[in-house]
C-alpha cells in the first residue's frame, strides 16, 4: 500500500512537473543583441553602459540560468569581448555565485560549463525572456 502511495506521487510529479529552483536572485545587465554601438561593450563597462535588471526566485531565473548553461563548446569561436551583451550575476540558494558574460554572436562565458554557443533557438528563446522581464 505504502509502495503504491510513492509510486502515484512519483507518477504526479512527473506528470505535473515539479521544478527545484536553484536560483534565488538574478541581476542581469543587459545591452539588446544586435544592436551597433560607436564604442565597444565590454565585460568591464557593461555595468556601467547598462542598468541593472533583477529578477528574484522566479521561474525566469531558472529559465535564463538553464539557457546560458546550454549550448555546445565553442569550436573555434572566441569569446568576442568587445561586443558583450548580457553579464549574469547568478546567486544559488546554496550561496555559491556565478557570473555569466555572453557575446553578441551567443558565445558564453562563465561558470559551470566555461566558454560554449548557444543555438539559435537558445539565444532567441534568451532574448525573448530577458525583454519581457527587463524592459
Amino acid at each position: 500500500m505504502i509502495k503504491t502511495k510513492i509510486m502515484l506521487a512519483l507518477a504526479a510529479l512527473t506528470l505535473f512537473g515539479c521544478s527545484v529552483r536553484h536560483t534565488a536572485r538574478l541581476t542581469l545587465h543587459y545591452f539588446p543583441v544586435g544592436a551597433e554601438t560607436l564604442t565597444a561593450v565590454t565585460s568591464e563597462n557593461i555595468t556601467k553602459r547598462s542598468r541593472p535588471c533583477v529578477i528574484e526566485s522566479s521561474e525566469d531565473a531558472e529559465r535564463i540560468t538553464t539557457l546560458l548553461d546550454s549550448g555546445a563548446p565553442a569550436q573555434g569561436n572566441k569569446f568576442g569581448d568587445f561586443a558583450v551583451r548580457l553579464r549574469a550575476d547568478v546567486e544559488r540558494r546554496d550561496k555559491s555565485k556565478a557570473i555569466y558574460f555572453m557575446d553578441n554572436d551567443g558565445n558564453v562565458k562563465g561558470a559551470p560549463a566555461g566558454l560554449h554557443r548557444l543555438s539559435e533557438d537558445s539565444l532567441k528563446h534568451l532574448v525573448e525572456v530577458i525583454e519581457r522581464r527587463c524592459s
